[in-house]
């Protein structure tokens, strides 16, 4: 099986040999994907199918995509393509630009070294996206603001390095979007189980890429946590028992 929510309510969280769960938060984990795979899943997963799926169907949209190499985005950018949607994916190194490409990106952008705005002007032909994933609202801000079509999506699940979020209030005039907040743990418990349905189906038949990083001994669960922190796991650090 793979879970979800095994931290919510709880201080030890999931750093332990067992822990009890509803069984509504155990779900079956195809033959083909291996319990390191199945770890990836969990939040990020269903972050990354709220953040896509939750206004209906994304299909002939164009979805933007920013850290489309990270936990979340690479599922984002794999349910938004699998979905019909034309995903542009921001990425911070060639490297990674492959991930979030072999993610379903039809489109990738270095920040670092590119004009992100001109870029998705480019790619859109002027029209801008429909909807945008975004890891980063305060800091990204600036940015996501000048690449939105009118009546755009920004949904958001996170926003670490500027956490009060500027809001440009003319540039968002201009085209009057709805930010949305994700969090799984606010989300109604109908859509969460049929997103944690929908991932099981897109497993089952499309098969989903699932980026294991790095792995550690739960001795060594500091260790995984520090890697995390620094940004030199590509994809998630799962920690193994046994």
């Amino acid at each position: 099986v793979w879970l979800f929510e095994g931290q919510f309510g709880r201080w030890l969280g999931t750093a332990a040999e067992y822990i009890s769960l509803p069984s509504s938060r155990a779900v079956s984990l195809p033959d083909s994907v291996s319990f390191a795979e199945g770890a990836c899943l969990g939040i990020p997963a269903l972050t990354a199918h709220r953040a896509v799926c939750a206004d209906g169907s994304v299909a002939g949209q164009t979805v933007l995509v920013t850290g489309a190499a990270g936990a979340v985005g690479s599922y984002a950018a794999q349910f938004a393509a699998l979905s019909g949607a034309t995903v542009i994916g921001t990425v911070s190194s060639d490297e990674k630009a492959d991930r979030a490409t072999a993610n379903g990106a039809a489109h990738t952008i270095n920040y670092k070294t590119e004009d992100v705005v001109a870029r998705v002007k480019e790619l859109t032909g002027g029209a801008g996206v429909d909807r945008v994933v975004e890891v980063e609202l305060g800091g990204n801000m600036p940015v996501t603001s000048r690449v939105l079509k009118a009546n755009a999506v920004i949904a958001a699940y996170a926003s670490m390095a500027v956490p009060e979020a500027p809001l440009p209030f003319y540039p968002l005039l201009r085209t009057g979007p709805t930010i949305e907040i994700v969090a799984c743990f606010t989300v109604p418990e109908a859509d969460k189980l049929q997103g944690a349905r929908d991932i099981s189906q897109w497993m089952a038949t499309d098969g989903l890429r699932h980026n294991v990083g790095a792995t550690f001994a739960l001795d060594d669960i500091a260790a995984a946590h520090q890697a995390v922190e620094s940004g030199s796991v590509i994809g998630g650090a799962v920690v193994e028992i046994g």
